[in-house]
């Protein structure tokens, strides 16, 4: 394997592993509604959408920096291809995490009983975030594919 193929491949560990928290992160804020609709502290936990929102931050940092190191590969010696779905899939991922990062915002707000986040803005947000996890699990698959052929 080159030398290329070896730096492309631990990017796209890195942002395997990105991938994997960012889905810890989900789920935490997408618990199931009747953890949310019974709040006894004793038996569960509130959910900490402050928290959420500053780890949502630090993976798209992850992300960005993933980003510029695949940039900086030199198109000459990487699989130009591969290179640019997994950019691809990077950008999906980051406009995905965005809009996590942006409702996970507006619940903190909404929880201290500030701001105006209505229902049908977060049904809008909802909406665009479901829809850009189709759009970067349709690269993801793209992205599995040529990597088999790597």
């Amino acid at each position: 394997m080159s030398d290329s193929n070896k730096q492309l491949v631990t990017i796209a560990m890195g942002v395997h592993g990105i991938l994997d928290r960012y889905i810890a992160v989900h789920n935490r804020l997408f618990k199931s509604p009747l953890r949310r609709l019974i709040t006894l502290p004793l038996i569960f936990k509130p959910i900490d959408f402050k928290q959420l929102h500053s780890q949502s931050n630090e993976l798209i940092q992850e992300l960005e920096a993933n980003k510029s190191h695949l940039t900086e590969l030199k198109p000459q010696t990487a699989p130009s291809e591969l290179a640019n779905t997994l950019g691809e899939f990077c950008s999906a991922l980051i406009d995905t995490i965005s809009l996590l990062r942006e409702i996970a915002y507006q619940l903190d707000l909404r929880s201290k009983k500030v701001g105006d986040y209505s229902y049908h803005r977060h049904k809008e947000l909802l909406d665009l975030y479901y829809q850009s996890i189709e759009r970067y699990r349709t690269i993801g698959v793209k992205l599995n594919e040529q990597f088999q052929e790597v």
